[in-house]
Formats: structure tokens, sequence, C-alpha cells
């Protein structure tokens, strides 16, 4: 179970450094935090998602092959934007698909370094892929769908998994 840790508003706060036995109880509210478990791609006929992948043949034909899973279940294109735009992001305004690893594309970088995710040359592995899902990282109740991959077959196969998937999921 995940949680959110918040400081009682109601103590005020410390100065210095205490040891752990001098923690009084009730000094910090644990709450349940939402996981978001379910990642809309589209919603009431609008795009819920943008795909993000840098300016190659290999994450464009990713991008397509993903959005015409989409497209025939839902009759809706996503947009595809450059990972460019998500290399610095600390919020989300819609849920993401990220194909690649980390040293492909900028918005997996990102999320790499902030221990999100461990997509690189290493992991999957050679001719390897993963898709899975990062709930809502962010505390804005978005979602992250990788298609991660270590090499451009990989790549191929990881949207391809994701395309299936989307495939399998029920209309609407």
């Amino acid at each position: 179970m995940h949680a959110a840790v918040t400081r009682n508003k109601n103590i005020p706060p410390e100065t210095g450094t205490r040891r752990h036995a001098d923690v009084r109880p009730g000094h910090y509210q644990v709450r349940p935090r939402n996981l978001h478990l379910q990642t809309a791609l589209v919603r009431n006929g609008q795009p819920a998602a943008v795909i993000a992948v840098p300016d190659t043949a290999s994450h464009r034909e990713a991008a397509r092959r993903i959005n015409d899973a989409v497209e025939a279940k839902t009759g809706i294109r996503l947009p595809v934007l450059s990972d460019r735009q998500y290399r610095f992001v600390r919020r989300l305004d819609t849920n993401l698909i990220l194909p690649g690893n980390f040293t492909d594309n900028l918005a997996i970088q990102q999320l790499y370094r902030m221990h999100y995710t461990l997509l690189d040359p290493k992991y999957p592995g050679r001719n390897g892929s993963v898709v899975r899902t990062l709930h809502d990282p962010f505390g804005d109740e978005h979602n992250v769908v990788f298609a991660g991959a270590s090499d451009e077959n990989g790549l191929a196969r990881a949207a391809a998994q994701l395309a299936a998937r989307i495939a399998e999921r029920p209309a609407g």
C-alpha cells in the first residue's frame, strides 16, 4: 500500500534534530494515496493521452503502431509529441505513452533519474521489451505507459505488445 505522509499542522515545527525515541505519537499523519490504476487513452471521444517520442524512424514507427491500435479500438488518434517537451517533466497534464529507454527518450531519461523506471540498454536487454505503467508519479492523477526496450528490435516488439494489449481491451 502506498501512502502519503504529511506533517500534522497542529504540532509546531521542531528546531534542531531529535532522536527517534523523542518523536511524539501523532507527529505525522499517514493517509492512503489513490493509485489511479486505470489509464485512459481516450475519454469522451477525445484523446486522454499523448505519445512522446524522439525524432527517429524507429520511434515514429512505434508511435504509429500504437496509434493505429488506439484508432482501431476508439476511432481516435492520439497526439504524437517530441520527447523534448517532457525532458524536465515534474507534472503531467495528460496520460503519457513513452516508447524506448533512457538513452533515446528524454522523458524516460527524466523518470529514470527520478528512480521511477529502469529502462536502459541493459534492461530489458538485447531484443527485450517490457510494457508497464507508472501510476500517478506526480500526484496529478495522470499515469505513464512505458513501451520499454533496450534496442530497435525490442522497441518494435514493445510497440506490438502494447498494441495487442490495447486491442484486447473492451471498447469504450
